[in-house]
């Protein structure tokens, strides 16, 4: 009788830890957007070869067709990806924390939503003083064979006003 009550009771906490830590679609989605945020970090003294290799989070985050929407609008991967490139000009010194991600999946489990509450701090070279900024992105993202990749990038006026 206590054999049997020190399986069941093994076994139910090895389900409960499985439901509890296995990789759902919005721990996958949460994680890929820290990735692709991490990502989008200059460091200070970056080859273009160790840029290129911080960057390929991102690259992998976007399908070939993505749309970014807002002040500095883009299209593609490709284009993504050169501006991407460019940041540790335009900001050397950028730091960007994920603050929040709301996650909604599909009930097909093919497209999701994710709002993303990020904190932008840096410097503009050339000035004194540094900026900083929280905003609100959306997220559109599809899955393709089983990973979940950017789709559309659109801010969320939410927070402007």
């Amino acid at each position: 009788m206590t054999q049997r009550i020190v399986t069941v009771t093994v076994l139910v906490v090895t389900l409960v830890a499985l439901w509890q830590f296995w990789p759902s679609d919005e721990r996958r989605i949460q994680h890929l957007v820290q990735e692709m945020a991490d990502a989008l970090q200059p460091a200070s003294g970056e080859t273009d070869l160790a840029r290129v290799g911080r960057l390929a989070p991102l690259g992998r985050g976007l399908t070939a067709d993505v749309v970014v929407e807002g002040p500095a609008p883009a299209r593609g991967r490709e284009q993504v990806m050169a501006v991407a490139m460019q940041l540790r000009r335009v900001a050397p010194q950028l730091s960007i924390v994920v603050r929040d991600v709301e996650v909604r999946v599909e009930p097909a489990r093919m497209a999701a939503t994710a709002l993303v509450t990020i904190a932008i701090t840096g410097v503009t070279p050339g000035t004194t003083g540094g900026w900083d900024d929280i905003t609100e992105l959306q997220l559109d993202l599809a899955r393709h064979d089983d990973v979940w990749m950017v789709t559309r990038v659109a801010p969320v006026d939410v927070l402007r006003q």
